[in-house]
């Protein structure tokens, strides 16, 4: 048993499932199967996908997550590719 997410980081929708899937998985004890999907209708969310894949592979799994917990946070001040470049350097 495990649980699949689907994800686009620019999803309100992943967004709010976000905390459910990660209390679920933990509460359970069951692992949580990630996979990314970014939707051709957001603007940024394709970016976001391969910056958090890139910090998967090359940094930790752990900084890709809370990579994805932060963009989540900040979501909606995220308008551009412009934006998520800029917060993605800080």
């Amino acid at each position: 048993m495990a649980i699949f997410e689907f994800e686009a980081l620019e999803c309100p929708a992943c967004a709010h499932a976000f905390p459910i899937t990660r209390a679920a998985a933990e509460h359970y004890k069951i692992p949580l199967m990630h996979h990314d999907f970014p939707l051709h209708m957001h603007i940024w969310s394709l970016d976001a996908a391969i910056t958090t894949r890139y910090m998967q592979d090359k940094i930790s799994p752990q900084a890709a997550e809370d990579f994805r917990r932060a963009v989540f946070a900040i979501q909606n001040s995220i308008a551009s590719k412009e934006d998520l470049q800029n917060f993605t350097r800080h």
